[in-house]
């Protein structure tokens, strides 16, 4: 008599199904969600002829509109996460996996291509400051649109009519060339700014995944992941058309080369980086103490001569057709020290203001130069000290890894306390930096940033710049910083408690095991980042184990045990 056969419970064999078939279907979702609860909501076709409008103009402040964007970004985030989880799972040399995470990353922006751009009207920006240099011949760094461009048909859709330029040189170029290939057309001129945001994510993906190739081959496909899948990075692409997306890019390809240790292309590169937004200055700064520490004293003599001149040639050429005769012009820092929005300085300012300038809360810059001096010269100074600080340890620490955490976390303490002016989008910034790091805080943190800053969008249209409904300040501001910055110094504090409270509950048992973790991990000549590589676990988590600050199982420490006699062996 035979026996019948036990079949697996379903969640068993839910959890066997190939890592493939549920990033499918995890995509299939995301796609579902942007056509439906975007694009066909927001058709480019159907509202592309209002001007600066905004999600909550075109849906008329409805429950509705409000529902499907907060729903529909909890749920690509947690898809998100559990994505995550089976790119683990992926063999790091397949081709297939590789080709599938691009394609997917493409497609989900080709399905936001024909939407609206409502977050913000800077691609009209992008354009009309094109158009400027390429039907009225003048330099959009010097002139404004008011000036020149009163006629022009993409006027009434710029929102920054009565001021230069915000952006780099190397910016106002690619501007120039897109809206040349776009032509006349008001549509066609809006796909073409996305196409070249979409380049601009493509290239920084695929840097991203050689840099890690040198780096951490292990982690080459998570890091794509982490990148090309985000569903916010993936709105501010294919739907905002923000250039930051290429300032990545190009920022991204010095980090590349900082790894190839090519020091004098890598900060080439990070310069023409900083001529499309400012932000890679930071990264010239960190190339140039890894090249004096790690060079000879000949070669030292040879990246500084070669640096500054070839520096200042690609300055010229690039700079020459728009000098204006200001430096603070090229790269646009004056006029930001001049613009508060969406950030903690901008909610100091305003509570400031009466007492140091004797002028209303709301005033515009241009009256509060009292105010303005302090928070500028603090910011700066705080910015200065922490760059300063992060600089050493590059110079202290040999890790490879170091500098882009040097990087991520000057550019994360930029936008939480230094930045005057802040946008969502700005996360562009810093979530590629998160996709070359390990499983560590740092990364989890930018995740969780990159998803807070979802909210700005709601917070300031639906509750504080409402339509005819502005809210009373100092609560305009306060109340979307509190929201999405809030949460992320909340998520700090946090972080700092629970090691704090870790460091100081040690016991003796869990003392002991770590020593014998270190001592083992020491002869198999690992660090700690490569284990937690290797066995997927967090690297924090690996480090306190160590310490003794987290108790280990016996079944982890049988792994790690077994894990250090592997590689003593090979």
């Amino acid at each position: 008599m035979m026996l019948p056969v036990q079949s697996k419970p379903l969640p068993s064999r839910l959890a066997e199904l190939p890592p493939l078939v549920w990033l499918t279907s995890y995509a299939t979702i995301f796609v579902l969600v942007f056509y439906f609860g975007f694009t066909q909501r927001y058709s480019l076709a159907e509202f592309g002829d209002k001007p600066q409008a905004t999600m909550a103009t075109l849906s008329k402040l409805t429950p509705e509109s409000l529902l499907i964007y907060v729903a529909g970004f909890a749920l690509l985030f947690g898809l998100y996460a559990l994505g995550l989880g089976q790119v683990h799972r992926l063999s790091i040399r397949s081709k297939t996996a590789f080709g599938f995470l691009i394609g997917a990353g493409l497609l989900f922006n080709a399905v936001l291509l024909p939407m609206y751009t409502f977050d913000a009207s800077d691609v009209f920006d992008y354009a009309i400051r094109g158009r400027i240099t390429v039907f009225y011949g003048q330099n959009p760094l010097r002139v404004t649109p008011a000036q020149v461009a009163k006629d022009d048909p993409l006027y009434e859709f710029a929102a920054w009519k009565q001021i230069p330029g915000a952006y780099g040189p190397a910016w106002e170029w690619i501007a120039a060339a897109t809206v040349r290939l776009a032509g006349q057309d008001r549509t066609a001129t809006v796909i073409a700014f996305k196409l070249v945001a979409i380049l601009g994510y493509l290239i920084t993906g695929i840097l991203v995944a050689l840099t890690l190739r040198i780096l951490a081959p292990r982690r080459m496909l998570i890091g794509l992941y982490i990148w090309l899948w985000n569903p916010f990075i993936i709105l501010m692409t294919g739907e905002g058309a923000h250039n930051d997306t290429l300032m990545a890019a190009v920022m991204l390809l010095g980090v590349y080369l900082l790894a190839r240790r090519w020091y004098i292309a890598a900060t080439l590169a990070a310069l023409a980086a900083a001529m499309i937004k400012f932000v890679p200055l930071a990264l010239i700064a960190i190339i140039a103490v890894v090249a004096l520490r790690d060079l000879k004293p000949s070669q030292r003599i040879r990246y500084v001569v070669l640096s500054g001149v070839l520096g200042l040639a690609l300055f010229f050429v690039i700079a020459a057709p728009f000098w204006t005769g200001k430096l603070e012009d090229v790269l646009s820092l004056d006029r930001r020290s001049q613009m508060y929005t969406g950030s903690a300085a901008a909610v100091i300012r305003q509570t400031l203001i009466p007492a140091l300038d004797g002028q209303p809360s709301d005033a515009p810059g241009s009256r509060t130069p009292n105010t303005n001096a302090l928070i500028s010269r603090t910011s700066f100074a705080l910015l200065a000290i922490f760059g300063l600080w992060q600089l050493y340890s590059v110079y202290r620490d040999r890790d490879p890894l170091r500098p882009i955490r040097a990087l991520a976390l000057i550019l994360v303490f930029y936008q939480l306390v230094s930045s005057f002016w802040y946008m969502s989008w700005y996360v562009l910034w810093i979530v590629p930096l998160a996709a070359l790091l390990d499983y560590s805080p740092l990364r989890r943190f930018i995740a969780l940033f990159s998803y807070l800053v979802t909210w700005e969008m709601v917070l300031y249209q639906y509750i504080t710049l409402r339509p005819g409904a502005w809210a009373a300040l100092p609560w305009r501001d306060l109340v979307p910083v509190a929201g999405y910055m809030g949460g992320a110094w909340l998520w700090i504090g946090w972080y700092w408690l629970r090691r704090w409270w870790l460091n100081g509950t040690h016991s003796a048992e869990a003392i002991q095991s770590g020593q014998a973790l270190r001592q083992a991990r020491e002869a198999a000549n690992d660090s700690i980042i490569e284990v937690a590589d290797d066995l997927g676990w967090r690297t924090d988590d690996v480090a306190g184990y160590e310490t003794g600050a987290i108790p280990i199982s016996h079944q982890n420490f049988g792994l790690l045990q077994e894990h250090y006699r592997a590689e003593s062996r090979q």
